[in-house]
């Protein structure tokens, strides 16, 4: 067995996309969590979580998966399983429409975040992009799009961290 089938099993040459991605979500986590002390003061002397705490939480966890990522893209399967899936026709057409999703998701529940609540605006936003990934049965969806916003809204506030109300603050104040 020559060197070149060596290479070939581990398929060093055509790294799957898998790499790539968490290559790029650790390199972003890292640069994020260097620049956050730069974009949010410390306010020392105060009881309450810093308020870099979230932000680096989240990036220890967006860090955290992108290595899961890196390892899985060296495993021969999944490479296997990315070639295939990279030979199927309209990938492009398909991942533009996820991409497009995603924005149209985020957009939402930025504008509507003010006016319903957080925690109304990501119900119908999860469900919503549940939906159009075509999720089955329906009451998964909507049992995932109910207790997944509902969960991040008590987490939230068991941090004393308190999501926009809309609406909803004139009625509960």
């Amino acid at each position: 067995m020559c060197v070149r089938e060596e290479v070939g099993r581990l398929n060093l040459q055509k790294l799957n996309a898998s790499f790539y991605q968490g290559l790029f979500l650790v390199v972003f986590a890292l640069f994020f969590i260097a620049v956050t002390p730069a974009q949010i003061d410390l306010y020392e002397g105060s009881d309450a979580l810093s308020p870099r705490f979230i932000p680096y939480i989240v990036l220890t966890i967006i860090g955290f998966f992108g290595i899961i990522l890196i390892l899985q893209s060296f495993k021969k399967e999944n490479v296997e399983t990315q070639q295939e899936n990279e030979s199927e026709e309209g990938k492009g057409q398909k991942s533009l429409r996820d991409l497009l999703i995603f924005i149209g998701v985020c957009i939402f529940i930025l504008l509507a975040s003010e006016f319903i609540g957080y925690t109304f605006a990501a119900i119908i936003a999860l469900i919503a992009t549940l939906i159009a990934f075509k999720v089955r049965p329906l009451y998964k969806v909507i049992l995932i799009g109910v207790i997944v916003p509902i969960l991040i809204e008590l987490l939230y506030r068991a941090l004393e961290i308190y999501l926009p109300l809309g609406f909803w603050e004139n009625i509960l104040y």
